[in-house]
């Protein structure tokens, strides 16, 4: 084995933090998940007697604080880990930046009820000028803390880094039940365990998945927070599903009053400043019958409030008929396009079965003579061109069918939409095939049927 793949199955990372963010703690469950010990220890603990691996000193027992890096190794997935438990405390920090200088990357450990504080910020700086890799892990979440968006703000403001979550809590205290994995789309559960492996793990296809209301029931979201960037929002009411619909998921929107639209979530200083516009107002109406009073009403008030005229009107009403109006006018379009593209198809596809059969009865002439003089009849030779060029064009249908259909789960799957094979549409492929093969056979198989036997038979 090489020296080099020998140093690949190596690593070494630092787990660092401010003083009490639970950086032993976390260590303890690296050992624990990893199979190193079965049993977690604790930093001070009346329920658990064991005491964290990583404290080996008798003044990290008694006091709960790490006074020294200490390495444990483990191995994991074939590779070798070194993980290194860091002083927090500022007194014993240089022991902490002297660490940092023999790792491939840390984790740096948050208290999710202090968020960043001023050690973490130093740790960081550390990082920053080693250029060392940094991993964040939001601890504690089984605390009533802060909010993960206002965690992650702080995260980008104080330490200067982009952050992009690859897992988001659900719930938090007495109410946290897990985190979702947001790349690999898994729900890990919690289980209030300090000392043994307690996991499961659920897949979910999105957030919309049934699975997610079996788990967490019917719980009522009026009167809940939602925090949307730096903004606490209060639930008022939910609107009913709606569904997917040209490309827009609405049962993932938020409705707010216009007035927190400008006054928080305006794209600048300067939009304040000269005014936002509004690009569009959605407006329902109770009964079909009223929708040509309604616009007109709305079609003056606008005029009226943008002085202007109808001629020179800066704004448009469109109504669901008049979408639902284009939509089946661009469909049509396209319908016939298709149409002619498939028609064209299928002509040229005659002439090439065609082609392909006059070669056929010019390459076996000799063939036919011979079926002739031992009593097969015109209609026989006729009857069996015409089957051999169906049989070819319902094989060239059967492939394009299959083509079809694989082309279409295909695309359903990369671009997220919903594809519909229609069973007719199968039906009419196969139909069109054979209508084709017996249409452009025809001149083939008649000109077999009419050769003379003893040319045939002299045919070289």
């Amino acid at each position: 084995m090489s020296y080099k793949s020998e140093v690949n199955k190596r690593k070494t990372f630092a787990i660092i933090s401010h003083p009490d963010a639970g950086k032993t703690t976390l260590t303890e469950k690296f050992l624990l998940f990893s199979g190193a010990i079965q049993i977690a220890g604790a930093v001070k603990s009346n329920k658990i007697k064991k005491t964290a691996a990583s404290d080996f000193l008798e003044i990290e027992k008694q006091r709960g604080i790490s006074v020294a890096s200490s390495v444990l190794s483990f191995t994991h997935n074939n590779y070798n880990v070194n993980l290194l438990d860091t002083p927090g405390h500022k007194d014993f920090a240089d022991d902490t930046y002297r660490t940092l200088t023999a790792v491939d990357s840390v984790i740096l450990v948050i208290d999710c009820v202090k968020g960043v504080e001023e050690q973490t910020e130093k740790l960081m700086e550390v990082c920053r000028m080693r250029n060392t890799p940094v991993i964040i892990f939001i601890n504690k979440l089984d605390r009533e803390g802060r909010e993960p968006f206002e965690l992650l703000d702080e995260l980008e403001e104080k330490l200067s880094i982009k952050v992009r979550p690859l897992t988001y809590p659900f719930g938090m205290g007495n109410r946290f039940k897990g985190v979702y994995n947001i790349y690999k789309k898994k729900f890990e559960f919690y289980r209030a365990n300090k000392t043994k492996i307690e996991a499961e793990v659920r897949t979910f296809d999105g957030i919309n998945d049934p699975q997610l209301d079996e788990l967490f029931g019917d719980e009522d979201p009026v009167g809940q927070y939602l925090t949307v960037g730096n903004t606490k929002l209060t639930v008022i009411g939910v609107l009913a599903p709606k569904g997917l619909a040209a490309g827009t998921d609405y049962d993932q929107q938020i409705y707010t009053p216009i007035s927190i639209v400008f006054k928080k979530f305006s794209p600048s200083q300067f939009a304040r400043i000269m005014g936002d516009n509004v690009r569009m107002i959605i407006v329902s109406v109770d009964e079909k019958a009223d929708m040509d009073t309604v616009v007109n009403q709305i079609t003056a008030l606008l005029v009226n409030r943008h002085d202007v005229t109808m001629d020179t009107a800066d704004f448009s009403i469109t109504t669901q008929e008049d979408i639902i109006a284009t939509q089946e006018s661009t469909t049509s379009t396209f319908r016939t396009l298709l149409a002619w593209v498939a028609g064209v198809s299928l002509i040229v596809g005659g002439i090439g079965i065609m082609n392909i059969m006059l070669v056929s009865v010019t390459e076996r002439t000799r063939e036919i003579g011979l079926r002739q003089a031992i009593g097969a009849t015109p209609g026989d030779i006729q009857i069996q061109f015409l089957s051999e060029a169906l049989i070819l064009s319902l094989l060239g249908g059967l492939i394009g069918a299959l083509v079809g259909i694989g082309g279409s789960y295909m695309f359903g799957s990369l671009s997220g939409m919903r594809t519909v094979i229609a069973p007719y549409s199968i039906l009419l492929s196969f139909t069109s095939a054979a209508l084709i093969g017996v249409f452009f056979g025809y001149i083939p198989a008649q000109k077999a049927a009419q050769l003379d036997p003893i040319e045939a038979l002299r045919h070289e």
